[in-house]
């Protein structure tokens, strides 16, 4: 009876522990996600304030900062402040956008793959390796190409929340670098 209860006892915590795990890889996963449909999807609206801020003068310094910040809120609250920094400091916030405007289309996220999690030794960090798959879509609404960036993203635990804290991306859309 006593080697019953223990074992019971035994499986039921590791139950426990590996429910838990699953929780903590899940907030981590959705936390990656979001951060890939903000940073890869392009509409209309995205591309009309783009060009506002093309039509900024020099001397427009700290508008024009303060309006990129306006535009990356949502993506600045899913990263760290370095991670943020790093993103805005090699413009990878507007690549998309970009060439969005200049092409008359917008992008659709149409799958994300993560895989490889790593994790800290207290759950703190959670490292994937992605592929973001996505679609130009010319004006007109029909399908111009399908493309795909790959990379590595890490994630760590910031004031109880998963936060973006650094984003590598070894392989962009092969439509935007041509």
């Amino acid at each position: 009876m006593k080697k019953t209860v223990i074992l019971f006892t035994l499986c039921l915590s590791l139950f426990i522990m590996a429910g838990c795990d699953k929780s903590v890889d899940n907030d981590s996963q959705a936390v990656a996600e979001k951060f890939f449909m903000e940073m890869y999807t392009v509409d209309k609206e995205e591309v009309e304030k783009y060009n506002n801020f093309l039509d900024l003068r020099p001397a427009d310094e700290k508008e024009f900062a303060e309006a990129i910040e306006a535009n990356d809120e949502v993506i600045k609250s899913l990263m760290t402040n370095r991670a943020y920094n790093v993103l805005l400091k090699n413009r990878q916030n507007f690549m998309f956008t970009q060439h969005c405007a200049l092409n008359n289309c917008t992008i659709q996220v149409v799958d994300v793959d993560l895989s490889g999690k790593e994790s800290g030794a207290e759950e703190n960090k959670a490292d994937y390796n992605f592929e973001v798959k996505i679609q130009f879509i010319s004006n007109d609404g029909s399908v111009l190409q399908d493309d795909s960036a790959k990379g590595q993203l890490r994630l760590e635990r910031e004031d109880n929340e998963w936060k973006v804290s650094d984003y590598r991306v070894f392989e962009y859309p092969k439509t935007i670098v041509n």
